[in-house]
């Protein structure tokens, strides 16, 4: 959980902390992704966490208007995850058999299997008391400051600030861990090469950074009807669709179920799983005149309606 509060676009005020998932480098340090999101940790920022460490940079970064290099990419052959039960779901598991790579749980009762991310974390949450709206990390630091009514960052802003500060200060900063070297200068050695140990080369790219994405977003299986698709009580249709409605299992008795990948930033869209050409294709609102939401803002809206006896969610 990260010690700032955040506040809503639309009327600035104070939402909560959001929480933040990263994804380290064992050997160099470089952080390779990360995700910040309001939700609890899940599968979602871990998948999406995993796709974001996996994808080139150069398009997030100008993005973001952010003129320095990024340059950690490619699929990783093991990740090293903890025991939490966003790492043990059907999305991860899938996602990393489809692409050859290895996920390794720490043993039980292990906690110096993982000092690299706690160290990052420890790091990132003493930069975070600098800003407006911190938290500090105990009671003590934080004595009578009012947190909330100095919160102004919302998570976008948040999530920008954070950017900026790991390609302009944390990949350049001299490591404790790592002799002392920058994790950037250490990168490029292990990448091309010193003089005194040859390089590994730069990584393949991944061909479709799009699917692969996909692959580790969040997933819900469900059955295809003539209006098309219902999730949480949102009705989404393309005409895609049209020839798997009312499909039904091999053995006839069921109605079949797809697969359909939703990222928790924007449930606007919906992408289906197409099982036979094995693709992903958008799936938009049926009613577009609706505006684009995310997951988190969907349940807490539903959360408040249903605090009113009156109202019909």
């Amino acid at each position: 959980k990260v010690d700032v509060i955040v506040v809503d676009e639309e009327h600035r005020l104070p939402i909560g902390r959001p929480y933040l998932t990263i994804a380290i480098d064992v050997a160099t340090k470089m952080i390779s992704g990360f995700r910040m999101t309001l939700d609890p940790p899940s599968a979602s920022s871990a998948g999406l966490c995993i796709a974001h460490a996996a994808m080139r940079k150069e398009h997030w970064l100008a993005k973001r208007d952010i003129d320095a290099e990024w340059p950690i990419y490619g699929k990783m052959s093991k990740i090293h995850v903890d025991n939490a039960k966003e790492f043990r779901g059907n999305m991860l598991t899938r996602a990393c058999q489809q692409h050859g790579i290895i996920l390794e749980f720490r043993p039980r009762g292990q906690p110096n299997y993982g000092p690299h991310v706690e160290r990052a974390f420890r790091t990132f949450m003493g930069e975070c008391q600098s800003l407006p709206g911190t938290t500090f990390s105990n009671v003590k630091a934080k004595v009578d400051y009012d947190s909330e009514g100095h919160a102004c960052m919302t998570l976008t802003e948040l999530e920008q600030w954070f950017t900026v500060f790991l390609v302009y200060c944390y990949h350049h900063r001299a490591h404790k861990g790592i002799n002392e070297i920058p994790p950037i200068k250490m990168y490029h050695q292990y990448v091309h090469g010193s003089t005194s140990q040859p390089g590994v080369g730069l990584p393949a790219p991944i061909e479709d950074e799009e699917n692969f994405r996909l692959d580790f977003t969040p997933f819900v299986e469900r059955t295809i009807q003539r209006q098309g698709v219902v999730i949480d009580g949102i009705h989404y249709y393309a005409p895609i669709l049209r020839r798997w409605v009312v499909s039904k299992e091999p053995n006839g008795l069921k109605a079949k179920t797809f697969i359909f990948a939703r990222d928790p930033r924007d449930i606007s869209v919906v992408y289906f799983f197409d099982p036979e050409a094995l693709t992903y294709s958008p799936v938009p609102y049926l009613n577009n005149t609706r505006p684009a939401i995310s997951l988190w803002e969907l349940r807490a809206a539903v959360a408040r309606l249903r605090e009113d006896p009156i109202s019909h969610v």
